[in-house]
């Protein structure tokens, strides 16, 4: 926490010598380090390709899938179906 707040500088002015002005806009906009909620916009639209959702979507579902098939393998253990292996807990 003692070395933190030097390195922030640090960074802080090598973004300045290579963004310019672009960086001294930015700095204006977002706070440093806690985020100030009060600055957050939301947009009136959002502008969504479907490709992307859709690699997106797929992305997420494995989880589902494995989700279901845990809880699939964990329903046939407690019945008796088929033998336990690995108790964690």
């Amino acid at each position: 926490m003692i070395v933190y707040p030097f390195i922030i500088r640090s960074e802080e002015a090598k973004l300045q010598r290579h963004f310019g002005s672009a960086y001294t806009a930015y700095v204006q906009e977002v706070p440093r380090f806690f985020p100030d909620f009060r600055l957050y916009h939301e947009p009136k639209t959002y502008a969504v390709s479907p490709k992307v959702f859709r690699h997106a979507a797929f992305d997420v579902l494995w989880f589902i899938w494995a989700v279901g098939i845990l809880e699939c393998l964990e329903g046939l253990q407690e019945a008796g179906i088929i033998p336990l292996l690995l108790q964690i807990y």
